[in-house]
Formats: structure tokens, sequence, C-alpha cells
């Protein structure tokens, strides 16, 4: 089913169940006798049709898509249009295994809802888009196998103080988040983009955030110390309500204080979700957390949004901080950045620090954290870092 979710936030659970009712009773009216109709999960149904070949399959299914798109389903005085995508794989004597063969059908399907949505695709081992989504969606499998045994872990890499004579800074780390795959640990590069792209992003920020609240909740002495955490968040998480209300819950069964946590999120979200990303930081505010915007200087009206969001540090992108001491240009930009977000009020932290010129630039410039593997790589969040 297309936008399921949307119904389902939207109207209430009690829309959704009986959505897919009425979804179901319209796929069966439309089969024969001894084709089988399956609900494999959520909004996810399965078909086995019985000696039908290549053209006709396409026909049913082009069949139960103008069905369902011609259905009328009405809640709480609402109507809401429905449709659903479907993926075909021909099963013949050069099939594989079942598994093969749904993994094959899910394929086809999302490729079909890449297309526009309630439209049909079916499966061709020789095409290549799609064997590039299979690949992808490989990943899927490892990602939800990864959070169902405990195979991701956390890292975390320290952020300087650009000037702390009195050794009286905060101590300061980002999160970041790493997959044990096959005796590896995976970086976010490997995993993070089928997770953005099949929606896995909110289950993974909501094991990031149980995680560090259970470390901090079990380790006092680090507690007693006052760190400052940042813990990246995806803008799919952000625009679920339900992620707020799990922090919530997060922080009255840990009783952790707020103050120790700083969630950080990237220009390109912020900017893409802005309504959604100014509330969330509001009410972040309200329990007594605080903001980050990370790789500020990418879009194209940074300033103008900087200007609306009531963030309390600004991370400088690093694409203008590594060179800084060669690039007069970057340089540029460095000291706009930092000079407009102190006037705004806000604290500058400066990502890729790797030589210790760049540093000394920083500190000249007046910014006010440096972050990058000049001060150590990451490291996982339980050792300490020196």
């Amino acid at each position: 089913m297309d936008q399921f979710k949307l119904i389902n936030d939207t109207s209430g659970h009690g829309a959704g169940d009986n959505l897919i009712k009425a979804v179901a009773d319209c796929l069966q009216s439309e089969l024969f006798a001894g084709d089988l109709l399956y609900r494999l999960g959520g909004d996810e149904f399965g078909i086995l049709l019985s000696n039908v070949d290549h053209y006709e399959a396409r026909s049913i299914a082009t069949r139960l898509i103008k069905s369902v798109k011609r259905m009328s389903f009405t809640w709480s005085g609402i109507a809401h249009r429905v449709s659903i995508s479907i993926g075909v794989v021909i099963i013949n004597d050069q099939s594989q295994e079942r598994q093969a063969v749904m993994s094959q059908a899910d394929v086809a399907m999302y490729s079909a809802k890449e297309n526009g949505r309630g439209r049909l695709h079916v499966y061709d081992v020789h095409d290549k888009k799609l064997s590039r989504l299979q690949d992808e969606m490989d990943w899927v499998h490892r990602i939800n196998d990864a959070l169902g045994s405990g195979a991701f872990c956390l890292m975390r890499e320290r952020i300087v103080p650009l000037c702390d004579e009195q050794g009286a800074a905060r101590e300061y780390n980002e999160l970041l988040v790493r997959m044990r795959y096959q005796g590896e640990l995976l970086s976010p590069g490997q995993f993070m983009p089928a997770a953005e792209r099949f929606g896995l992003m909110p289950q993974i920020d909501r094991w990031v955030v149980k995680a560090v609240f259970d470390y901090l909740q079990s380790n006092p002495e680090v507690v007693a110390s006052r760190p400052l955490f940042a813990i990246n968040i995806s803008g799919q998480s952000l625009c679920e309500e339900s992620f707020l209300e799990f922090v919530y819950r997060q922080l009255r069964r840990s009783h952790i204080d707020p103050g120790l946590i700083c969630f950080e999120i990237t220009e390109t979200v912020a900017i893409t979700n802005f309504s959604a990303v100014s509330r969330f930081i509001d009410r972040v505010h309200e329990l007594g957390g605080q903001f980050a915007l990370d790789d500020f200087g990418t879009g194209m009206s940074s300033f103008g949004y900087l200007q609306e969001l009531a963030v309390d540090f600004v991370k400088i992108d690093g694409m203008f901080v590594h060179d800084i001491d060669k690039n007069p240009v970057h340089e540029a930009m460095v000291r706009s950045i930092n000079d407009i977000s102190h006037v705004l009020g806000k604290k500058t932290i400066a990502e890729f620090v790797e030589r210790q010129t760049v540093f000394d630039y920083l500190a000249e410039i007046g910014v006010d954290f440096a972050q990058g593997y000049l001060h150590g790589r990451p490291v996982p969040l339980e050792e300490k870092i020196s």
C-alpha cells in the first residue's frame, strides 16, 4: 500500500486497520479460484497466482491497481485516496529458493513505488537498476538483523574548546553510530543510505537515544562530571510526533538530566523540514536540552535560516575548514559564519580540523570549538578519551 503510514499518523491506527481490511476485500474480489492472497505484515500483501504467464500476471496486477484506486475509503468524515504498488516475479524452473523469490518481488515493488506509486514493475534479472536496488535491500535486512541482535555500537569523537586556559571547559563529544558486520566495524556511509531510503532511520535514532541514556544511567561517575553528548537525528525522526514522546519516556525512565544532551541535525534537514525542526528545537529547549546545526554553510540561504532557528551551536562545514590556512575564500566564509553566529548568540564548532595550523587559524578567528582527527579519532563510548 502507498503512503499507508500517512493515513495511520493523521487518522489513527483504527483508520489504518480498517483500511487494510478494505484493501484485502478489494484484492480478494478481483482474484480467481486457486489464487492465494496473504497479508505479509503491516501494509504489505502477497498474492500467489496459479498457471499464468508474464502477460497474464501483468494484466491481473494492472486490474488490482485500478480496482484499489477506484475504492472509496472514508474515516471520520474524511475521504482518503488509496493506491497500491505491485512487484511481479515469475516463478519457473529456474527460480531460486522461496526467500529469494520474495526478495525479488520486494525489489520490484519498491521500484514501482519509486516510479510514481500506483504502478507495477516486473522483476528482470538483467535490470541493472533492480540489481542496485537489490543490493540496498540486502542492507535493509542486515540493518534489521543488527537492530535485533545488538550489532550496533556507539563511538564518540572529542570536541575541543579553542580557548580554555583555565582548563574549566565542559567535556563535549559527538556520538557516532557504527554497525558490526562479519567481523568489521562499518561506518555510516556503508549502511545509512539504505536506512534513509527505506525509512529505517527512526529505528536507528531510537536505538542511539536509548543506548546513550542506558550508558549514562549505568555510569553515575560520568554524569557527575556533567559532559555534553551530541546525538545526530535524522529528518525522518524529526517528522514523527512519536519520536519526541519516545525521548520523553527515555528521560523519565533513566532520570538523566536533559542538560547533558545536545541533539544535532544537518543544515539540509533543517531547511527541508523547517517547521518540524523549529517545533522540535522549541520542545527540546523546554526539556532543558540543547541543539546544534551541523554542516552549516552548505545551503544557499544559510544565514536567513540561521536567524530563524533557535539552535545553541553552529557547526561550520568541514569543506570550508580543512584548508582555511591556504584558501582565503574559505577563510572569509568561516569568519562570516563565526561572526554572524556570535551576533545571534550561538557558539561555533569547526569540523574537519586535522592540522595544527588550521587549529591556530580558527583560534585567531575566534571560533569556539574544534572537531577533527587532530585531537584523536573516534573511540568506543565506554573508553575514556585522553
